[in-house]
């Protein structure tokens, strides 16, 4: 029967939270993250012995577990302020009265009535002109500070992921640039091993031919 191996936690900061996975090997945890170069080499990823800590990924082997650096009103607060919705200013109500009536032509060359015309022909009373209407206030502008909030915590994602991109290349090229000086080395290495056993074997086919003219 196959031992079962032993897991252990490993933790590596990625962007603003702490990613947790309980693996066998520094390689499965590796996996797990997604990682293509070795973190535990770089010195951004390491082992947990916190029993704390270690509580929830040991529940879900293999899982990686994400722990927010810091509580979500501390992110929220470092959030820029919403900007205060603009209000329309209302309209005002026209107060003027009506215009005045032009005189045309036919009332100016009309003759003025005589005294017992006006006796005759009482006026009728005027009707009260109606106000005019005030216009209700227009409502202020819908405040859009939640969407604010929303594309500015898109920008601080999308900044996030830029950030690992750029930090996984780092790392890319430091192991790149590990690998040639390691190829280097063991092609010199190699190098000096071949002149040797050249060397050695030119000495070993002297001393044979030595022994083979002394042996009768």
């Amino acid at each position: 029967m196959a031992r079962k191996q032993k897991l252990r936690v490993y933790r590596t900061p990625i962007g603003f939270h702490d990613a947790y996975v309980a693996a066998p090997s520094q390689k499965a945890a590796l996996k797990a993250w997604g990682a293509d170069v070795d973190l535990f080499a770089r010195g951004v990823a390491e082992a947990v012995d916190d029993e704390t800590l270690r509580e929830a990924p040991l529940k879900d082997p293999g899982v990686v577990v994400r722990v927010p650096r810091g509580s979500s009103e501390e992110h929220m607060a470092a959030l820029p302020k919403a900007r205060p919705a603009r209000r329309k200013e209302s309209p005002v109500a026209d107060d003027e009265g009506p215009p005045p009536r032009r005189r045309t032509k036919s009332a100016a060359k009309r003759p003025a009535p005589s005294a017992s015309d006006l006796e005759d022909e009482a006026p009728a009373p005027r009707k009260k002109e109606a106000a005019p209407k005030r216009r209700h206030r227009s409502k202020p502008r819908p405040s859009r500070a939640r969407l604010d909030a929303a594309e500015r915590a898109l920008e601080r994602s999308e900044a996030e992921h830029k950030e690992e991109i750029a930090q996984i290349r780092e790392q890319e090229k430091a192991l790149q640039t590990r690998r040639r000086a390691l190829e280097n080395s063991h092609r010199n290495e190699v190098a000096k091993l071949e002149a040797r056993i050249a060397k050695a074997r030119e000495s070993y086919g002297a001393a044979l031919e030595t022994w083979r003219d002394r042996t009768p």
